[in-house]
């Protein structure tokens, strides 16, 4: 894919995006410290990685910073908007891939189920919000139970319910391991 350059709403004359997911600022005339006026010139801009693993740029106007998620820089930038879905998705689940290609618009809920669709995100075990126990815990009371062990005293041993032990060794729950 060749790679096509626009225009940043809100920051026309500073920034542009790219079609391949990159942003760099544009050549401009700035003051020095001690406020003669010089040539800033453009680049294209580092990608910096937060905590969500996704790209993020700081962009400035006005001597004003803020920083602004690429995927949705590039969203906005180059992908009409759909009505009501305010959300920008990663089609290949790669959430540092800000190519065109692989982004657009959609809903929370499409948001969440192409996350599951695509094994991205799992209520399976630990990764279930409401998960009171490890795996190696529910490897413990399968095993167990089937040396023999007394329901009463897992129940007491793990804090669980006569239903919840009876489910996790029916593999009704944690069923993955």
């Amino acid at each position: 894919m060749k790679e096509v350059w626009k225009p940043i709403k809100g920051y026309e004359e500073l920034y542009e995006a790219s079609t391949l997911g990159r942003v760099r600022s544009l050549d401009r005339v700035s003051k020095s410290t001690l406020g003669n006026p010089y040539i800033r010139k453009g680049k294209v801009l580092k990608a910096n990685i937060n905590g969500r693993n996704r790209v993020v740029y700081r962009l400035f106007k006005d001597s004003k910073g803020k920083s602004i998620n690429g995927h949705r820089l590039i969203a906005e930038t180059f992908i009409p908007k759909v009505s009501g879905k305010p959300q920008v998705n990663h089609i290949d689940g790669n959430p540092t891939n800000n190519e065109v290609s692989n982004l657009e618009w959609c809903t929370n809920q499409e948001n969440i189920q192409h996350a599951f669709d695509n094994g991205l995100a799992t209520n399976e075990g630990e990764s279930n919000p409401r998960a009171i126990l490890n795996e190696e815990e529910v490897l413990e009371i399968r095993n167990r139970f089937s040396r023999g062990e007394l329901l009463d005293v897992l129940i007491e041993d793990f804090g669980l319910t006569h239903s919840g032990i009876i489910s996790i060794i029916k593999r009704r729950t944690w069923k993955h391991i």
